[in-house]
């Protein structure tokens, strides 16, 4: 049976989908003038359509700006066969099975442009990689440690097998201008992005930065600037996007480790800082986390390391702390201020694990465990040279 997409059009859809057809070439302004409304509601029924699956197609008129277009509709782009929107039904059950049929392959369409990917990184290789978790940098600050950032990022760019995940809330993002009264900032917006541009820049060229996500700090400029901070920054940097939180796979070696990061996760336990990863893959992101081998979470300025077996699986966790020197919103609460304390995993050619609660420990052992294994490649390399 053909479906026709015009069967999931509103009534206005359907009128300004006929003109395109009959026309065959007409602007914008035409249709406006002949409907007696503004040209900028014609145009948002042409988003309209496409998002439906219609093609509409379109030619400027002219070279200039300010030239208008002509659009049309060839009907062979979106039916395959006669068109049978006219058809007549017997029974309203028989069009709706057809209805039907047309809303699935939309709602198909529509869908996927949403859904994210998994990520995969695929790594082969006879020496370590590691994996450094970084979260809650929360420049503009007035208590940052800036100096630290810019040691951080010198030591990533200087680390042979060192790999970084943003985990959010890299800006403060808190004012809209410099210092206002009562304000923590001590820059504004504009010059908190440029900073982390800048501490950026340190690793631009060293491949090194594997996906960034959205914190709830980033999420301020959604809201009052419709901006997506991490968005633009991953774009930039040319380096994956993982929105507010998702799984992706770093594969050693034919051997994967599923990764599931997000910033904020549901629940609260003072007693158990890993509750809500517990939380995560029971209940409120068991279909990207249920699988998972390390979780990764941020937010609440802790810095906690486990292992459980959760959902008959043995789960690393790992909590990232966050890099103020005074941390105030660590006072108010009643946790303690665990500067630096950003983890990482340390993952081995043979696909096994180790997980650090502070990255100063891994860092050394990521060193030692290359050196080590570059010595035991080193010998071969060296019979075959002198053959």
């Amino acid at each position: 049976m053909v479906v026709n997409r015009k069967q999931v059009l509103t009534r206005i859809e359907k009128e300004i989908y006929d003109i395109l057809v009959d026309e065959g070439g007409v602007t914008a302004e035409e249709i406006a003038r002949t409907r007696h409304v503004k040209r900028n509601q014609i145009q948002k029924m042409f988003v309209n359509l496409r998002k439906k699956g219609v093609i509409i197609r379109q030619q400027k008129t002219g070279s200039g700006p300010g030239d208008d277009a002509i659009y049309w509709i060839d009907e062979e782009d979106v039916f395959e066969g006669k068109p049978t929107y006219k058809k007549e039904y017997k029974t309203r059950a028989e069009y709706g099975y057809d209805l039907l049929q047309g809303v699935k392959m939309v709602a198909e369409v529509q869908t996927n442009r949403f859904m994210p990917e998994v990520r995969h990184f695929d790594f082969e290789s006879q020496l370590s990689i590691a994996i450094l978790y970084l979260a809650d940098f929360h420049i503009g600050h007035q208590h940052g440690d800036y100096g630290a950032m810019e040691f951080m990022f010198d030591l990533i760019a200087n680390t042979e097998g060192l790999y970084v995940v943003f985990v959010g809330d890299m800006i403060d993002n808190s004012v809209n201008a410099i210092a206002p009264t009562g304000s923590t900032n001590i820059v504004d917006k504009d010059g908190q992005l440029a900073i982390y541009e800048s501490l950026l820049a340190k690793v631009t060229d060293k491949k090194k930065l594997l996906i960034m996500f959205e914190g709830n700090h980033e999420v301020r400029s959604i809201i009052s600037d419709h901006f997506r901070v991490t968005q633009y920054i991953a774009k930039q940097q040319d380096t994956e996007y993982g929105n507010f939180g998702h799984q992706f796979v770093v594969t050693m070696n034919g051997s994967p480790t599923i990764i599931y990061c997000r910033h904020k996760m549901k629940g609260h336990s003072q007693y158990n800082p890993l509750h809500q990863m517990v939380r995560a893959v029971l209940f409120d992101n068991c279909r990207h986390a249920g699988n998972a081998d390390v979780l990764v979470r941020a937010h609440t300025h802790e810095s906690a390391m486990g292992v459980f077996k959760v959902g008959n699986k043995v789960r690393e966790m790992l909590v990232c702390g966050n890099a103020v020197v005074y941390d105030d919103f660590a006072d108010r609460v009643g946790y303690e201020s665990m500067k630096w304390s950003m983890p990482m995993t340390i993952i081995r050619p043979d696909g096994t694990r180790r997980n650090y609660r502070r990255f100063t420990e891994g860092i050394q052992d990521l060193k030692d465990f290359r050196e080590i294994e570059m010595r035991r490649i080193e010998p071969e390399d060296d019979e075959e040279d002198g053959e």
